[in-house]
């Protein structure tokens, strides 16, 4: 996902789901874990919720 976000400005759970082949459930789990270790951070509400590399 690192990799991703060094050559895109942002990720939405569907893509990092489609990235490393989990379910959506899954990547929203992942990317609450990546949020509270501070790697990531959220921006948006909703469906227009994306991730951004901190």
């Amino acid at each position: 996902m690192m990799d991703f976000l060094e050559a895109n400005i942002c990720i939405t759970r569907a893509e990092y789901s489609r990235l490393v082949h989990v379910t959506a459930r899954r990547a929203s789990r992942d990317l609450q874990t990546f949020i509270d270790s501070g790697v990531i951070r959220k921006r948006g509400a909703g469906r227009s919720v994306v991730y951004v590399k901190v």
